[in-house]
């Protein structure tokens, strides 16, 4: 009797970021063309084009795999990391980059070039090459996943009342929806100052420097405004690994549970939500189904004001 073979289903990755990967002979050249603007001490990364944090833009899947050609024409520096400007492919960074190197003395991280000013251009551009690809989280690495909300946890939110005066004054024109959360200009920043919760903005910050640690944007913002969310944080120089907002009805207990199933290495998990009746009430009800294994802290978000739950 022939023996059965029943293939088991592999669990889904989470992406941490789409990119244009460069094959080892562009990389070589181009960290070969820029080494000596590179500080001895200083670790070299050189090996991608990010397009997106988390998985590739819909209207980008068809490239997947393919090889695309990028154009280096700019080089830029701080006393934290080096990168160099490039073109020829669609990404969501405000400028389109390849990270050289990073201070690690100093706890220096890739996403800070994001940051950098003063790009100087060269004389003449280097053309290389890579793949699009999606490149997962390394799971092993993962000990600690910090949830944040958006809304009044991270962030002084416009509310719809005022908002939409300002944004008519601003505008010039009539406010055009009955809604305000669900709509993008309620983040507009060409309207509004939003403003940071500083003291939840100090946790996130330490999270994201954590290599060990799952950095969340858990909202119920509806995911069509993830560019939006993902703007307000950028601009306020936050860059959370992953953004997860409104897709379905799972609650975010729910959603906890899934990254416990994702990460099964996850030694920590923390919540930190302003919104007591639905919210925290959700991750409360989650507590008996997480291994007693797993530090799960619950944090209350009142203005400045952060609260342990349980």
């Amino acid at each position: 009797m022939e023996e059965q073979v029943v293939k088991t289903k592999e669990p889904k990755k989470i992406i941490s970021y789409s990119g244009v990967v460069l094959d080892e002979k562009s990389k070589e050249r181009l960290i070969k063309r820029v080494e000596k603007l590179i500080p001895e001490d200083w670790k070299i990364i050189g090996d991608h084009m990010t397009i997106s944090l988390g998985e590739i833009p819909t209207h980008l899947e068809r490239y997947l795999g393919m090889k695309i050609p990028l154009d280096v024409e700019s080089f830029a520096i701080n006393d934290r990391v080096c990168a160099v400007g490039v073109s020829g492919f669609e990404t969501k960074n405000r400028n389109p980059h390849i990270t050289i190197a990073v201070n690690e003395k100093v706890g220096a991280t890739p996403k800070e070039s994001n940051n950098l000013e003063n790009w100087e251009e060269f004389k003449k551009p280097l053309r290389v090459s890579g793949y699009v690809k999606e490149i997962p989280f390394n799971i092993p690495r993962v000990k600690k996943i910090s949830f944040y909300d958006f809304d009044s946890t991270l962030i002084h939110s416009p509310e719809p009342e005022r908002g939409k005066v300002q944004w008519e004054k601003v505008k010039g024109v009539e406010y055009p929806h009955i809604g305000w959360w669900s709509k993008p200009e309620s983040l507009d920043l060409d309207v509004f100052k939003i403003k940071p919760i500083q003291s939840v903005v100090r946790l996130m910050k330490k999270d994201i420097n954590d290599s060990d640690t799952l950095v969340v944007v858990l909202t119920s913002r509806l995911d069509k405004l993830k560019n939006e969310v993902k703007n307000v944080l950028d601009h306020m120089g936050l860059y959370p690994d992953i953004y997860d907002l409104k897709k379905d009805n799972k609650s975010k207990g729910e959603k906890v549970l899934d990254y416990i199933k994702e990460y099964p290495t996850v030694e920590k998990i923390y919540v930190y939500d302003d919104n007591y009746e639905r919210e925290i009430t959700s991750y409360k009800s989650i507590i008996d189904q997480i291994s007693d294994n797993i530090e799960y802290m619950i944090y209350y978000v009142d203005g400045n004001n952060i609260k342990q739950i349980n």
